[in-house]
């Protein structure tokens, strides 16, 4: 479940969710959460097509879980990979249907 919107700004920008993390306002779970459920509205209400995939809710929160202290200030802040860069666990389409059937590069 989504964190309560409250929580965040109506435009969240990197260095505000950086510094909320930081300063412990909101855990990386949180910002996980927040951020996959704006992805997936975006898909799904508003057809925005900007995802070849989302992944599952439950994968990202295992990942933000495992989220260790840094001093880097990125360290936690969720991210996309556009779709021709290669990862291991995605398929590599470059945003095209044609290569939907591909096999992930890893």
């Amino acid at each position: 479940m989504p964190p309560s919107p409250s929580i965040f700004p109506r435009r969240l920008r990197i260095r505000q969710a950086s510094r909320l993390l930081q300063n412990g306002a909101i855990t990386c779970e949180e910002l996980a959460s927040y951020c996959h459920a704006l992805a997936v509205a975006g898909e799904e209400c508003w057809q925005l097509n900007a995802f070849a995939s989302i992944v599952a809710l439950d994968d990202l929160l295992a990942q933000a879980r495992d989220v260790q202290p840094s001093s880097s200030k990125l360290r936690g802040i969720p991210v996309s990979i556009k779709s021709n860069l290669a990862v291991s666990t995605q398929p590599l389409t470059a945003g095209s249907r044609m290569l939907s059937s591909t096999a992930p590069c890893g």
